[in-house]
């Protein structure tokens, strides 16, 4: 069982995997995605089709981890899962995540988890450990 966490004082979202992604240019890649926090607790299972943009995603954010303007964002490909990362200019990356169902019940969940960014070059190392 592949696992990565991103968590907080607060919060936690744990993905786990049963294998490795096909890192093949569209291949089938799916985990499943569970955000904790004092008064959330939702699953979802993710399909995606290329974890480089997943790995990219951290890699980017931890490259510049003195800030960026604006919102870096990580969409699944059925948008099961968003990832908002912002620099908050105090010390912290915040990750607006957002879980929604698509198999056809509606809900959706959201929570923000702030990561110091003296972690953020562990927390790539993770994500890319995470898709092999």
């Amino acid at each position: 069982m592949r696992k990565f966490e991103i968590s907080d004082t607060e919060s936690t979202l744990e993905f786990s995997s049963e294998g490795a992604s096909d890192k093949a240019p569209y291949g089938d890649w799916r985990y499943v995605v569970d955000l904790r926090g004092s008064k959330i607790n939702a699953s979802v299972e993710v399909y995606d089709h290329l974890p480089q943009e997943f790995e990219g995603f951290f890699s980017a954010i931890a490259d510049s981890w003195k800030g960026w303007k604006d919102e870096r964002v990580y969409r699944s490909l059925e948008s099961a899962l968003q990832i908002v990362a912002t620099h908050d200019k105090t010390g912290c990356a915040v990750f607006r995540v957002e879980l929604r169902d698509t198999g056809g019940v509606s809900w959706s969940a959201m929570q923000e988890i702030r990561v110091e960014l003296g972690k953020l070059a562990e927390l790539a190392e993770e994500a890319n450990s995470f898709t092999r």
